[in-house]
């Protein structure tokens, strides 16, 4: 009886032994896996967070893009701004004077090169903004801009060719309006002081004929009765020579605004503007 009790005790240990050790294994081998879970977990974030070189790579395109936003961002403000605020640029560096307007008259278009005139008469009515310089640019059939002696000649084959061979090839020629009339004006540019002063002074006889078109002087072919009746004036320091009607009326002006530019206009008013464009362009 004693003999089948120990054994039964025995029995007994043996199973608690066996059963605590199947269970340290569990744990064991659950800590084990855990471990390698937790190793295998680690290493995948790691790889998910990159290597050094990968994240500053990552970090520099995330720069570019930034920059490259900005940029767009900036582009479209600035192109948003030139539609609401169009700059008037000029067609060409061959300007005397800075202007606020401009348009483009294109003689190859003309069936009559001599209908150079009335173009430019459209170009001057068609000038809508109170005191704003309308800078009229010619061109030619090959894209070129016309020159003083083309443009002189097609106004008037009349104009003596030994003033236009004292005139350099360019020459500036635009309206504004005032008050409720549209003004003209031509510049152009002067190789010989003297000579050209001595030119105008003879020209003075047919210049009505040659530029009362444009002008807009009535009666322009009847030359007779402008002769003789240009006189001197002074305005805004500078010597002008000013052709009158019999009622006081300025019909036509010109004066050398300075020693390489002619300008001839039929508006007093804006006469003084060119002059004060010119000083301050040369300032």
């Amino acid at each position: 009886m004693d003999d089948n009790k120990n054994e039964k005790i025995i029995h007994t240990y043996m199973s608690d032994m066996a059963e605590v050790i199947r269970e340290d294994e569990g744990s064991v081998i659950k800590a084990t896996i855990k471990e390698k879970e937790d190793r295998e977990l680690e290493e995948i974030l790691k790889k998910s967070k990159g290597t050094r070189t990968q994240k500053f790579l990552l970090f520099f395109s995330s720069l570019i893009i930034i920059f490259i936003s900005i940029l767009g961002f900036f582009y479209l403000y600035n192109k948003k701004i030139e539609k609401n605020n169009p700059v008037i640029k000029s067609e060409t560096s061959e300007t005397f004077i800075s202007f606020e307007e401009q348009t483009t008259i294109d003689i190859s278009t003309l069936s009559d090169k001599k209908l150079l005139g009335e173009e430019i008469l459209k170009e001057e009515e068609s000038t809508n903004n109170e005191g704003f310089i309308k800078n009229i640019f010619i061109k030619k059939s090959d894209g070129e801009y016309l020159e003083t002696k083309e443009f002189l000649t097609l106004l008037s084959e009349n104009i003596s060719l030994s003033f236009i061979e004292l005139l350099g090839d360019n020459f500036q020629i635009g309206s504004m309006k005032e008050d409720e009339n549209k003004k003209l004006f031509i510049i152009l540019e002067t190789t010989d002081f003297d000579k050209t002063y001595a030119k105008m002074l003879l020209w003075e006889k047919t210049i009505v004929n040659d530029l009362g078109l444009i002008f807009k002087i009535k009666n322009y072919q009847d030359t007779e009765i402008f002769l003789d009746k240009f006189s001197d004036e002074i305005i805004k320091n500078k010597y002008v020579r000013v052709l009158s009607n019999d009622n006081g009326d300025k019909l036509l002006m010109y004066s050398f605004i300075d020693n390489e530019k002619l300008l001839i206009t039929n508006s007093e008013e804006l006469l003084k503007k060119i002059i004060e464009k010119n000083i301050a362009n040369n300032s």
